[in-house]
């Protein structure tokens, strides 16, 4: 269970995920126990695609504990919040995650966008 030095990575491969965040608490992206990888997220974009404000919450989890990084955010309608970019990017180490709610109905949506490496 051993992160890579990123100093010395022989593999780093662009990735991007998305997800549609609802009023059940989901994982955004996962790194696995002993992967033996690291990932480096790059930039979180949260796009309220509704005609109303919606709220987003969005936490890192190191595996037993949840921290929260914004808390009942509100993004007004049609726009998008930047979270995360390349200026202040985050590491999740092997067994950490990242876990997104909104309080988005049937009719609204916030769909979550994750650009990152996968550094091994």
């Amino acid at each position: 269970m051993t992160a890579p030095n990123i100093v010395n990575t022989s593999i780093i491969y662009g990735k991007t995920a998305g997800i549609v965040l609802t009023s059940t608490s989901g994982d955004l992206l996962i790194n696995s126990n002993n992967s033996n990888k690291v990932l480096k997220i790059n930039s979180l974009y949260l796009n309220n695609l509704s005609a109303n404000s919606v709220s987003a919450t969005i936490s890192w989890n190191n595996g037993t504990t949840s921290f929260i990084i914004i808390k009942d955010v509100v993004i007004p309608a049609n726009s998008v919040l930047v979270l995360i970019d390349k200026n202040a990017p985050l590491y999740l180490e092997e067994n950490c995650k990242l876990i997104g709610i909104s309080n988005a109905d049937g009719n609204q949506n916030i769909n979550a966008i994750i650009s990152y490496e996968e550094i091994s």
